[in-house]
């Protein structure tokens, strides 16, 4: 798998990665690319505040993998490697319990995330 950074150094989701790439929600793990819509948007709604410019109702790829790297810029979410080779979006450790935990907005370019109390 590659591993790609951006330049703050956070581990970036690659596209071609999202089939091999699961979410742990409501006691099951979900593919990013598999999952059900309805799924897919009550698990991110967990780290994204707003939502905007999407059809929730679908959930294309490519509106999850940008929304899924919104959210790790945001260091809300972070990739965890397993040992079959898949990878995990797992809540983001800062090793710092101090820190609240805040929601990322996304906005209509999906790369802005605004920290939101």
């Amino acid at each position: 798998m590659n591993k790609k950074s951006d330049r703050t150094g956070v581990q970036k989701l690659n596209l071609m990665d999202t089939p091999r790439t699961w979410f742990h929600w409501n006691g099951d793990d979900y593919s990013v690319s598999a999952a059900p819509a309805n799924v897919f948007d009550a698990w991110i709604r967990d780290y994204v505040e707003e939502i905007e410019d999407v059809d929730t109702a679908v959930w294309e790829i490519f509106q999850r993998w940008e929304i899924i790297n919104t959210v790790i810029k945001g260091r809300l979410l972070m990739l965890q490697q397993r040992e079959d080779g898949s990878q995990i979006l797992e809540a983001f450790s800062s090793g710092s319990a101090s820190e609240p935990e805040e929601k990322a907005s996304s906005q209509n370019d999906g790369e802005s995330a605004s920290r939101a109390g």
